[in-house]
């Protein structure tokens, strides 16, 4: 059972935002949730906000193994960059990395229409097999309304067929960004 939630925020998000202050006052079962946003919010870079969650990873007295993934939109991207190429494969001494699993909340593949910061996020490839091997079981959360994904029925599919996740939709929740989001909380206590 994870004992530990790390989660990634989404664009210019910080652990004030949207529902990650409601979702720290939830009864969880969970010993620690950290909220590790990209250094530069406003403009996250792959390279600075992977290093932040690798260091995540690393400092915390909880494994790996007990450590359930959430992402929130490019927080999504964030942690498949990080699965992707988590710096422990640098050395074949050193085993890869494994998690309890990964909830992706409003993750996309592409972005209808995409501003200059946000490109290198959906250009830079990831490593599928990879990201399949240390992070299963992967649950996604997509919305039939998300302004930055019309088409949401081809963002389900993307998810089914390239990282065999578990898709639920949910009507009218735009982009998750409330404040409080019971949806996230019953997928949580589902995973």
């Amino acid at each position: 059972m994870p004992r530990r939630l790390l989660i990634a925020p989404r664009w210019a998000g910080t652990a004030g935002d949207d529902w990650y202050p409601w979702l720290l006052r939830q009864e969880l079962p969970y010993e620690a949730i950290d909220v590790v946003p990209a250094p530069a919010p406003g403009a996250p870079e792959i390279g600075p906000w992977v290093a932040a969650l690798h260091a995540a990873v690393a400092e915390s007295a909880i494994p790996s193994e007990e450590t359930l993934l959430v992402g929130h939109s490019v927080g999504c991207r964030a942690l498949l960059h990080m699965l992707s190429g988590h710096p422990s494969t640098e050395s074949l001494a050193q085993p890869w990395p494994t998690f309890a699993g990964m909830l992706c909340v409003a993750g996309w593949w592409t972005v209808d229409k995409p501003w200059a910061g946000l490109r290198p996020w959906i250009r830079r490839p990831i490593n599928l097999p990879r990201v399949r091997a240390t992070a299963a079981p992967i649950h996604v959360l997509i919305s039939d309304n998300d302004p930055f994904t019309a088409d949401w029925e081809a963002t389900v599919a993307q998810w089914r067929e390239l990282l065999d996740a578990e898709v639920t939709v949910h009507e009218g929740a735009a982009h998750f960004n409330k404040t409080e989001q019971p949806e996230v909380v019953a997928a949580l206590r589902v995973m």
